[in-house]
Formats: C-alpha cells, structure tokens, sequence
C-alpha cells in the first residue's frame, strides 16, 4: 500500500496550500506573505487524518553576531544559524546546482503532479510518437525508455540555436534524471 499523505500549509490571509514529500516546502503565499501554520494530511485510510494545525519555526533573529561586533540581520534572507555562515556567509550557489536543483524540483514536484509518473508518461508519448510514424508509412519502434534521449537531443537542437537558454540546459536535466528512473538506474 502506498502512503497517500502531503504537508497542508496555511497564510495569515487564509490561503492554503499542500506539498507532497516530492514537492519542495513552500515558503511564501500568493499574497507574498511567509506561511504561519502546518498540518500533516494521511489519505491512506477512510477517513482522511488531518493532524493539528502547528506553528511554522521562523528565525526572529534581529542581530548578526561577527568577529567585527554585531550588526542588523538582513531582512532579506534568513539569518543563518551556524558559526561558520555566520563569519564567512553562505556561498552562492553556482550554475550547476542551481541547474540541478530546479530540474531535480521541476521533475519531483510540478511535473510529476502535471503530467502522472514518468513511466506512464513516457509510455504514452512513445505511442503517440510510434502511431506517427506508422501513419506516414515510417514504421519504427519505440518504447518509454527512448522518450528521454529523443527529448534530451531535441533540446541539444534548441541549444545550437541559442546556447545560453538556461530553461533547456534545466530540462535537459529533468529528461536525464526521469530517464535514470525509467531505466531503473540505482539511487
């Protein structure tokens, strides 16, 4: 039996929104306020569990602690919490984890609510892809697993035309990682 459960978040306007363990936690409301109240949702039995609503932990640090004395906290990121952070601050990101990390959310997450399990995806599209061909007198067959190279080399085409697309270098990665899981690649 598979576990039907996600995390409910709720807004001080009254808005609510749900991640499942797929999703990235979400950390701001359409109203641009940050979310105040969690709740677990188990849809794995009838009825429906819902746990209590419970406060979200939010860092009410003001001051930032240095070797060169205290200073204001920033508003606009988080204050960090370890000495290290503290003193050096957190590195930046570069472009090959933020690359990563947004194909790793896009296909986790957004995608996968869109569009069902890859492998069922996939499976569809080379259907599709096979009827067409066999209609314009092309037989060929193809299966799921040829779905992820044939779009990877369809985005390899668009970035011949504009390689600093960032949005095709981060599908790219989506294609490779649902590959991966198609083809039952090893965590």
């Amino acid at each position: 039996m598979s576990y039907e459960g996600y995390t409910e978040y709720k807004c001080g306007c009254g808005e609510i929104t749900s991640a499942d363990v797929y999703d990235s936690q979400p950390t701001a409301c359409r109203c641009d306020k940050k979310f105040t109240h969690s709740r677990e949702v188990d849809e794995t039995n009838d009825p429906t569990f819902y746990s209590e609503w419970t406060p979200i932990s939010v860092s009410t640090k003001t001051r930032l602690y240095t070797p060169w004395g205290d200073q204001p906290a920033p508003t606009a990121a988080p204050v960090p919490d370890s000495f290290c952070d503290r003193v050096l601050g957190a590195p930046p990101k570069d472009v090959k984890t933020a690359i990563a990390d947004e194909a790793k959310n896009i296909v986790s997450g957004a995608r996968r609510n869109a569009y069902g399990k890859p492998e069922d995806n996939f499976e569809r599209i080379a259907r599709f892809w096979k009827a067409y061909f066999e209609n314009t007198g092309r037989p060929i067959d193809l299966t799921a697993a040829d779905v992820s190279p044939m779009m990877r080399l369809m985005k390899e085409a668009r970035l011949c035309e504009t390689p600093d697309h960032r949005d095709s270098f981060v599908d790219l990665v989506g294609y490779t990682l649902t590959g991966a899981e198609i083809n039952g690649v090893a965590a």
